[in-house]
């Protein structure tokens, strides 16, 4: 079904002091035929199935015209962070039954 997903990622600030922080950024390449997109079945409740006109999606793999993943998810292990946590709280939003981002 899938074949080979490579991350490309670009570092920044690599050597930047851990008090000054730094900036990892970068892009996951899909590479290969993506998998068929499957409608979701919105109708187990009936405010989900009436708040979508066009079918649903699942949304496991988004891949743009470029052939970009979205919504990727990196996970730094072993990394101590000594500096103050943002002010500003993460939103995860739900709407019409279907979490954002």
């Amino acid at each position: 079904m899938l074949k080979n997903v490579f991350i490309i990622t670009v570092l920044c600030g690599l050597f930047i002091s851990s008090a000054l922080g730094g900036t990892l950024s970068g892009r996951v390449n899909f590479d290969g035929k993506p998998p068929k997109k499957r409608t979701i079945k919105m109708d187990a409740d009936p405010v989900c199935g009436s708040s979508h006109k066009e079918p649903v999606y699942n949304q496991s793999f988004i891949i743009n015209e470029e052939g970009y993943l979205q919504n990727v998810l990196v996970y730094l292990k072993d990394i101590k962070y000594a500096g103050k946590t943002p002010d500003t709280q993460a939103v995860l939003d739900q709407n019409g039954c279907m979490y954002s981002p």
